[in-house]
């Protein structure tokens, strides 16, 4: 199997709510993928929102606030997760929410955003996977025997890999219609995911 052309690194937050001006980052995990998009390291940590967790978000993930005293601060998480990253490309189960909450808390601190090339798997899904009804990470891991992701960053970013790489598996069996399909809507992702077979 060829080399994937860049480095893969899986990234996945909790936080305090949905809004990336108001909300904050409470748990970061990112596993890096081997060529063979196994598990080769992983990082993650805990983070002080220097706030009181919603108690919908203690029930959700587990995590209390009693949980983040002594935990980093986001600005010293964060220079460790861009070191972690470094130049790979970030995929995410609706990678896009991760990083504008990541992207909104590193602008709080005056801290240069992430800039790196992304994959969404919940986008792949939703186009590889079109007899599934709902997408949702733990949706699409329970219905193709992944696991239950738990609401916490590490090991929803493990289940994640095993998505993408649930979805290099369903890209290599597209018949030549259907590639030519995505072909023409020019869905770049669809490159990436013939270059990891």
């Amino acid at each position: 199997m060829p080399r994937p052309p860049v480095q893969i690194v899986v990234v996945d937050t909790e936080t305090t709510g949905l809004d990336p001006a108001r909300d904050r980052v409470i748990d970061i995990g990112a596993v890096r993928l081997d060529a063979d998009l196994r598990v080769a390291a992983t990082w993650s940590t805990l983070v002080d929102p220097g706030r009181t967790l919603p108690l919908q978000i203690t029930r959700l993930t587990g995590i209390a606030t009693a949980d983040l005293a002594g935990a980093p601060a986001f600005p010293r998480a964060y220079v460790e997760l861009c070191e972690f990253v470094g130049e790979a490309l970030i995929v995410g189960q609706n990678v896009a929410f991760d990083l504008a909450m990541l992207g909104a808390a590193a602008a709080r601190c005056g801290a240069p955003l992430l800039r790196a090339r992304t994959f969404d798997t919940l986008a792949a899904s939703l186009l590889l996977f079109p007899e599934i009804d709902r997408h949702g990470l733990a949706s699409m891991a329970v219905t193709l025997g992944l696991g239950e992701p738990p609401h916490r960053a590490l090991p929803d970013a493990q289940v994640t890999a095993a998505l993408l790489d649930a979805l290099r598996r369903r890209a290599a069996t597209l018949t030549a219609d259907e590639r030519r399909l995505l072909e023409a809507a020019g869905w770049e992702p669809l490159a990436l995911l013939d270059a990891l077979r």
